[in-house]
């Protein structure tokens, strides 16, 4: 169960949040052969102003990890992040740590 919310669509760039009352996730991909700055309105899949997102996956022309880090706050309902060329990110509001 949950909702789905497109937050850009772009040429070369897309993102969406997947969301419930309680958990938040934010896929993005970047099929561009540059670094693309994001800013995508996540007050309206729910996010709460300075909640943190994590990333849960990244993948990149070399291969992916999965090693969890602090992508960024909600700020002013915008998250913010960079995403490297031809790079996918899976981004969640809940840490495993």
């Amino acid at each position: 169960d949950g909702s789905i919310k497109q937050l850009l669509a772009d040429y070369g760039r897309i993102a969406y949040a997947r969301f419930d009352d309680t958990e938040r996730c934010v896929i993005a991909v970047n099929n561009t052969g540059e670094w693309a700055k994001l800013r995508l309105f996540v007050r309206d899949a729910g996010a709460k102003e300075g909640e943190a997102f994590y990333l849960r996956l990244q993948t990149i022309q070399d291969g992916h990890t999965t090693e969890q880090e602090n992508t960024g706050t909600v700020s002013e309902g915008f998250l913010s992040f960079d995403l490297a060329p031809f790079s996918s990110v899976i981004l969640s509001n809940i840490s495993e740590e």
